[in-house]
């Protein structure tokens, strides 16, 4: 699968009804977290370290895994520091948590390896603070979630899940562009999540 609106909106649908968040404004929240995921998904970096036989290849892996629990101590921390506190302030944060987690598993990995040509790949997850809240804020603003208090709880949410990030892992495999040689080799790759 990808990370595209089609896949992750019933994601979040389905974590913030879990987590008994509903009422008429929750596909609105849903709407807002898909859109904000989809493209904070398209502006992190991905890296690998790679290990195989020397030459340049492509990796390929499906899902990232970012613990929940990891994500969810983020987010208490950035809603607690932006005075995002209440009484439903536990179950949002468990349904984001658990949506970020479930959206990132359906994560293509690709990356270029220019030095592996054959082999795997470690991924590492890397934010960009400074387009994360404005991927945020947008996200939010195209749902129709407008005013000073929505913006404040994107901006806590990107804050959240750019600390949390760091913490998410992956893998690839690691395919030849072209001919191989039987000599080791390891290195670093670049790519992106689709």
């Amino acid at each position: 699968m990808a990370i595209t609106p089609l896949n992750i909106f019933p994601v979040f649908i389905g974590t913030l009804a879990g987590s008994g968040i509903l009422g008429v404004s929750y596909p609105q929240m849903a709407l807002a977290l898909t859109n904000s995921f989809v493209t904070y998904a398209n502006i992190v970096a991905v890296t690998t370290v790679d290990v195989g036989t020397l030459g340049v290849g492509v990796g390929n892996g499906g899902g990232v895994f970012l613990s929940n629990t990891v994500l969810s101590a983020s987010l208490v921390s950035s809603f607690a520091s932006a005075t995002i506190v209440g009484p439903s302030s536990p179950q949002l944060i468990a349904a984001i948590s658990e949506g970020v987690s479930l959206s990132l598993l359906q994560a293509n990995i690709v990356t270029s390896n220019p030095s592996v040509g054959v082999g795997g790949g470690s991924v590492s997850i890397l934010p960009n603070p400074l387009l994360s809240i404005p991927a945020f804020i947008t996200g939010f603003l195209s749902a129709a979630l407008l005013g000073s208090q929505s913006i404040k709880l994107a901006t806590a949410i990107a804050e959240g899940l750019d600390q949390a990030i760091l913490s998410a892992t992956g893998a690839v495999i690691i395919t030849p562009i072209g001919s191989t040689s039987n000599s080791p080799s390891s290195g670093f790759g670049i790519g992106k999540l689709e």
